[in-house]
């Protein structure tokens, strides 16, 4: 295993945390289909308390050592994204993305290395806002910064983590900076998760915000269950006492529905249900 990108150190935790609990839509559809290099998606959802839907189309080819995606959102936010790994350097990847919408034009260039104990990666938009991000170690420890630097020479980002790899828990503690003209101490989060049992899994994060006074600490636990090769079952605590649940099932090899609800024990009133639907064809 090579060693993960910056944003991959904590992939196992924020995945099993925030993702598949669609209680904040009042509907979700979502349609993947690949033929050959060519890939298509399309997402429709619509939450609780907004008054259109929001959409987003993608398509994406591959065209020998190029990959290519372009997406468009109902907002009329296109982007247009390429990858290209030099086949006599199958370690390097360049990348360039082009983002159009009421803004105007914008653009980035980055270029990605990844070595036996390092991997590290250097993008810079057309503001000048340039930003490096490194990992070094080996797939199971290690450490990385990810520092963006805008074109007066000021930090503007300055994450860092260390993560660990323990049989089967996995452990990190990250920081995340504040957008602010001074530097400062930002949000040290300790995060971990754990293959219990084969179909068990668990997650959990803690958060120290010193901003935060009258509330420091946060906290948040989850647990995922394979109830069987069809049908997932998670449950999510907050240390506010607000209940998650969600549930996956699959109605055949090409249809997946996913329902959740999210309420507190002493404000029932204010739960919040929600499905989606997903399409793989």
């Amino acid at each position: 295993m090579s060693l993960p990108s910056f944003s991959a150190t904590t992939k196992k935790q924020d995945d099993l945390l925030s993702k598949g609990y669609p209680f904040g839509n009042a509907f979700a559809l979502a349609f993947y289909h690949k033929t050959g290099p060519v890939s298509f998606t399309a997402k429709a959802a619509q939450t609780h308390d907004a008054a259109t839907p929001t959409t987003k189309l993608q398509l994406g080819y591959k065209v020998g050592a190029l990959d290519l995606k372009e997406s468009i959102t109902e907002s009329s936010q296109y982007k247009l994204t390429g990858e290209y790994v030099p086949p006599e350097h199958k370690d390097v990847t360049l990348t360039g993305e082009m983002t159009c919408g009421v803004a105007g034009p914008h653009f980035s260039l980055s270029a990605q290395q990844v070595m036996k104990q390092l991997r590290y990666k250097v993008t810079v938009a057309d503001s000048l806002l340039t930003t490096l991000s490194v990992v070094a170690g080996k797939s199971e420890r290690g450490v990385g910064f990810n520092v963006a630097v805008d074109k007066l020479l000021k930090a503007k980002t300055y994450d860092a983590v260390a993560f660990m790899r323990l049989g089967q828990v996995d452990l990190a503690l990250k920081h995340v900076s504040k957008a602010s003209d001074a530097l400062q101490l930002g949000d040290l989060t300790f995060s971990l998760h754990q293959q219990l049992k084969p179909k068990v899994t668990m997650a959990a994060k803690v958060t120290f915000s010193h901003e935060n006074k009258d509330k420091p600490l946060c906290a948040q636990a989850g647990v995922r269950l394979e109830l069987s090769d069809r049908r997932t079952l998670a449950v999510r605590a907050q240390c506010c006492g607000t209940l998650a649940f969600s549930h996956r099932f699959q109605l055949s090899e090409a249809v997946t529905v996913l329902t959740g609800v999210q309420a507190h024990p002493q404000r029932l009133q204010d739960a919040q249900f929600g499905f989606k639907v997903k399409v793989n064809s």
